[in-house]
């Protein structure tokens, strides 16, 4: 197995990235964080994946929107820690070693989000204060899938709010895309996180759907549910 550091996976993807996936092809590659991340910052793992790597390693210690991403990527499969890399990846030489050159028609993805059940106050809110939610939708992929929404916010109303608001997304490479919901309170200076929920691309089903959200330690948040609409197209 090889272990390179975090610069040096950004060094290879930049400047050598077929001849990267080539090798990893033949070895195991470990990509570990950057050593000056003293605070417990992670790495996004989408270029290493989407360059062959098959173990990126992260802090765990720190729950962060990376560590949320790569858990929702490894879902897929049962869960079972273990994804089958894309064709391309496969081929032998690879089939094209530019993301932008993906011989795959985009994947469009349809949201609406309609309403929020049950939302929790945050812990240290005033009992006087009443949450002002708002959603953001993001698709976590490939630097040209990423794209983040945001809904209006509802005011003062934690219990049922209601936006009924829809966004388009374009995902050219699914296999390394996560869609992910966060719920904010636009009452307070931080923009707290109340709750949220990541899912592979991959993963999502077409239809009504309630999405049962995680607090920002990734544990569930009893009852509380964000209720969406999805459509899938390729075109």
């Amino acid at each position: 197995m090889d272990n390179i550091p975090e610069p040096k996976m950004r060094s290879l993807v930049q400047d050598s990235r077929e001849e990267f996936i080539r090798h990893t092809q033949r070895h195991l590659v470990r990509v570990y964080p950057d050593g000056l991340r003293t605070d417990s910052s992670n790495m996004n793992p989408i270029p290493a994946m989407a360059s062959g790597c098959q173990i990126v390693a992260f802090n765990y210690q720190n729950k962060s929107r990376e560590t949320q991403v790569y858990r929702a990527l490894f879902a897929d499969n049962g869960g079972c820690g273990y994804l089958l890399k894309p064709e391309f990846m496969r081929q032998s030489p690879p089939g094209f070693p530019d993301m932008s050159q993906a011989p795959v028609r985009p994947l469009r993805l349809k949201v609406r989000v309609i309403s929020a059940q049950q939302l929790p106050k945050l812990v240290a809110t005033s009992d006087k204060d009443i949450t002002d939610p708002y959603v953001v939708v993001e698709v976590f992929g490939s630097d040209r899938d990423m794209k983040i929404c945001n809904t209006n916010s509802v005011q003062n109303n934690g219990f049922n709010p209601t936006w009924e608001e829809e966004f388009h997304f374009r995902v050219h490479d699914p296999n390394l895309a996560v869609l992910r919901f966060e719920v904010r309170d636009m009452d307070r200076r931080t923009r707290d996180v109340i709750g949220q929920y990541s899912i592979a691309v991959g993963c999502v089903q077409e239809g009504f759907r309630h999405v049962p959200l995680l607090d920002s330690q990734e544990q569930p948040l009893d009852l509380t549910t964000l209720f969406v609409h999805i459509e899938k197209t390729v075109r």
